[in-house]
């Protein structure tokens, strides 16, 4: 699948997930446009992106097919600032936890029944919508009931398994998934002007993620905390059970604090890591995607068996869809750790 070459003018520039972009041009052209929409997937593949794109669409004033990139509404979309578009953010709470707290919900539904302000709808924009407290879920679930015909509601999330199923059956799903690393090469390339050795790296990186290749093209920060992630695997492999715990309690405070992307990230690295321990188990060293630590595999692959390498990436694996179903976070990484291979 090639990247999408949606980004003319002032369009939002959405790279990939064509299927999406196509179903949502047929609803808006047959006039079917939903009340409200939910897009869910790992961070950074594109789905505020995606999010974005379709606000600008509903609100575009140009010639079909909309977005035109061109009109008023299309460019005051792009530079945020279209009086129907309404963004809800993160507040930060007590304990250094984000959330989207009632008091945002409150506003929201206080200015829904005001007519559109400079055309035929109003957008309200909800991502991170995982990160809603339980009032605020309640108060948005009676925004779902009965909007009004002129509102459209985006909602932006990691899985729908984090939502109220409440509010997941009163959206129209999209579950985007990540990009392909040819689809993430050509984006860094021809859009941010990476070399064709950065761009490989990254894009073998990325996990299909280009939110994630653009920062770390961007942000040398994004690589250290990759690395950080991996030293600290590295150094709970060598230790015991009391080190391994109080490493579960500190990823419990992260998730709690509102960062659950950032533990969801960590195990991510490290499922990668062990997929790439147990290719070169079995002698496929050019298939690994971590490239610069071909040789630290190596050297653990002489210690651990590519049976034990994939237990545990299916124990990886199995950790991560516990946590995205909301099971205590602490008690989920205390088991995985139990099942992770020791090395001297």
């Amino acid at each position: 699948m090639e990247a999408a070459p949606f980004s003319p003018g002032g369009v939002v520039a959405v790279y990939g997930h064509v299927w999406a972009l196509e179903l949502l041009r047929r609803q808006m052209a047959q006039g079917k446009v939903a009340h409200a929409y939910l897009f869910t997937g790992p961070a950074q593949i594109g789905r505020g992106t995606v999010a974005r794109w379709l606000a600008q669409a509903l609100l575009c004033q140009g010639e079909p097919p909309p977005p035109c990139g061109r009109c008023p509404a299309c460019r005051r979309v792009a530079a945020e600032a279209h009086p129907d578009l309404h963004r809800l953010r993160l507040d930060l709470q007590e304990g250094n936890r984000r959330t989207l707290g009632i008091e945002a919900i409150r506003e929201m539904r206080q200015g829904l029944a005001e007519r559109p302000f400079y055309g035929r709808r109003k957008v309200y924009l909800i991502e991170d919508a995982e990160c809603m407290t339980v009032e605020a879920a309640n108060a948005l679930l009676k925004t779902l009931e009965e909007p009004p015909p002129f509102v459209v509601l985006l909602l932006v999330a990691l899985s729908d398994h984090l939502l109220l199923p409440t509010i997941v059956s009163r959206c129209q799903i999209f579950p985007l998934q990540p990009l392909s690393p040819r689809e993430v090469r050509q984006a860094l390339v021809e859009r941010w002007g990476a070399s064709e050795e950065q761009a490989g790296l990254l894009a073998s990186l990325s996990r299909g993620r280009l939110g994630w290749a653009v920062q770390a093209l961007e942000d040398p920060q994004v690589l250290r905390r990759r690395g950080e992630s991996l030293e600290a695997l590295r150094r709970l492999m060598g230790a015991g059970l009391l080190e391994r715990f109080a490493f579960a309690e500190s990823q419990e405070r992260i998730w709690r604090q509102g960062k659950a992307a950032l533990v969801l990230e960590m195990l991510q690295y490290w499922q990668e890591w062990w997929r790439d321990l147990f290719l070169v188990g079995q002698g496929c060293t050019d298939l690994v995607v971590n490239r610069d630590q071909v040789e630290a595999l190596e050297s653990a692959g002489r210690r651990i068996s590519p049976a034990s390498a994939l237990a545990f990436l299916y124990a990886l694996r199995a950790t991560q869809e516990r946590l995205q179903e909301q099971v205590n976070p602490r008690l989920a990484l205390e088991e995985l750790l139990l099942q992770l291979p020791g090395v001297e």
